[in-house]
């Protein structure tokens, strides 16, 4: 019989650190002036993710990641999703904040064969979400919930009112300018969660953990908003949800298009409150 879901969590870290350091800044382009600031600077620091099953005794590390802190189980538990290893919040049986830079997450039976089969380098950086693959041929993650099944539309003025909504949200961004954002919509762009990371696989790992652990586990009709550019790793992570919309303020990269076309899903770049840029997916956008 499986275990009662319990939690634990330490006491919350700062996600801001605010530091006085010596810089030299150059206002006209020719001169510098050396002065002394104080700086409102994002906080990154590493996150051990540990997993075991029901019954094992040792716990196996699966990931490290450069993270700001907080939110961590939401980023747990949304990695374990995106990276294909649970398809439901209810697997996992405990999550332990054993330190705040380890977490340990106990699941169900049925899942050992998938944790044996993990080969996964130590180190994941902040700026990429693929790099601690452990071969090419884990890269692509076979999603259940594919966008080509999404039904959802939108129009241009519902997709200039989201970015809209999203300069208003005052972050860690708004205070630090050193980290990524991820906004999930409804598709009436009703604003879902914004979840903020120093890595923007971080930050969508968190919005689909918090979304799962508030009892939303479709994604079919909602749509996310990235603060920067698209790469592989975002469509990834947003096919294994079945989102069939995402929208950027930057520019995607080449695999993110051949990916997007693939999974029949809208990718939109270079997006703000009057133009966007459509990549794929066009026919998901009302005329």
């Amino acid at each position: 019989m499986a275990k009662k879901n319990s939690y634990r969590v330490v006491e919350k870290e700062e996600i801001i650190a605010r530091k006085i350091h010596k810089i030299r800044r150059s206002n006209d382009g020719s001169t510098f002036e050396s002065s002394e600031t104080i700086d409102d600077l994002s906080v990154e620091k590493p996150l051990e993710i540990r997993v075991r099953t029901i019954g094992v005794t040792a716990f196996k590390s699966i990931a490290v990641t450069m993270r700001t802190p907080g939110q961590d189980q939401n980023l747990v538990t949304g990695f374990l999703y995106s990276e294909g290893i649970t398809k439901d919040p209810k697997a996992i049986v405990t999550y332990n904040q054993k330190t705040k830079n380890i977490a340990e997450v106990e699941l169900i039976n049925g899942f050992q064969d998938k944790l044996d089969s993990i080969k996964r380098n130590f180190f994941t950086s902040s700026s990429c979400g693929i790099c601690s693959k452990g071969s090419l041929d884990q890269v692509e993650i076979e999603s259940t919930i594919l966008p080509y099944t999404s039904t959802i539309q939108l129009n241009q003025n519902t997709i200039f009112n989201m970015v809209e909504k999203c300069d208003h949200i005052k972050g860690v961004f708004s205070k630090t300018g050193g980290c990524h954002s991820m906004t999930l919509f409804d598709s009436k762009a009703n604003l879902v969660i914004q979840q903020e990371d120093v890595g923007r696989h971080n930050a969508m790992d968190k919005l689909i953990g918090y979304s799962l652990l508030s009892g939303i586990n479709n994604f079919s009709n909602h749509c996310v908003v990235v603060s920067g550019r698209l790469s592989f790793e975002l469509i990834q992570k947003a096919s294994m949800m079945g989102t069939a919309i995402l929208i950027a303020r930057g520019a995607p990269t080449s695999l993110a298009i051949e990916e997007a076309v693939a999974q029949n899903m809208c990718l939109i770049g270079f997006a703000d409150s009057s133009r966007l840029n459509i990549y794929s997916g066009f026919e998901r956008l009302k005329t």
